[in-house]
């Protein structure tokens, strides 16, 4: 029997089949979820925010600075940059994906400025947790520098900075994970996961996710939520 006819005959086998299609399987996942996902964890949020369905999901202080725009390669979310020269670390544009709240997540987008930087707080935020529009945990990315806040009652408290090479002019691809025992954030830009940051507070507990910009027009696209369980709640008020 030659390599090709065993090939065949071992097709026949029913474990061997069921082997073969449970592989494939979790190849086309692993193009779905190119990082693996803790056990338990399902997807609560998936948007290229290429559509204006996209602000039935946001909540934002400032609608005006928040559209939808064309790209040459297609449409994404921008938040538009205010004529603001304040020096502060809290964010001129924020916003929320609304109803729900956070424990554990895993959080994957990207984001793209498209000037420079008029002083060392303009850029693009990630917000997180947020309790509250007064009390709530940033993190800043800068043209080279990634810092991390706590806002309490529009006073920041710088609790953690690094420096860490961003794209200026192309997009960033970021991931974040929460991990509510150890109050801790692992942040990883680019895939460098040798440059992975760790960002711990004590306070760190559930909240909400969103984003911010500050003095600088930026892009966001395929925003991805991964997490064991979410509170559904409507109550947020900016």
């Amino acid at each position: 029997m030659n390599n090709k006819e065993k090939f065949k005959s071992a097709l026949h086998n029913h474990p061997l089949r069921i082997f073969l299609v449970f592989f494939v399987f979790i190849l086309i996942g692993s193009n779905i979820f190119p990082q693996n996902l803790p056990l338990g964890y399902i997807s609560y949020f998936s948007d290229k925010c290429n559509h204006k369905s996209f602000f039935t999901s946001w909540d934002t202080d400032k609608p005006d600075q928040w559209r939808i725009i064309s790209l040459k390669n297609g449409s994404v979310l921008s938040g538009i940059a205010e004529d603001s020269l304040i020096s502060s670390y809290i964010p001129e544009t924020r916003g929320i994906l609304s109803e729900m709240i956070f424990g554990d997540f895993i959080l994957e987008f990207e984001f793209k400025v498209l000037q420079k930087s008029s002083s060392d707080s303009a850029g693009f935020y990630f917000l997180g947790p947020v309790r509250s529009s007064l009390n709530y945990y940033t993190v800043a990315f800068t043209t080279d520098t990634i810092m991390f806040f706590f806002v309490d009652d529009s006073m920041t408290n710088r609790i953690a900075s690094k420096a860490i090479s961003i794209h200026k002019y192309d997009w960033n691809k970021v991931r974040i994970k929460r991990d509510i025992l150890l109050r801790q954030l692992h942040i990883t830009v680019n895939n460098k996961v040798s440059d992975k940051i760790i960002f711990t507070d004590r306070n760190l507990v559930m909240g909400y996710i969103g984003f911010g910009t500050h003095q600088m027009t930026s892009y966001l696209k395929n925003i991805n939520v991964w997490a064991p369980t979410a509170i559904i709640d409507t109550t947020f008020l900016w």
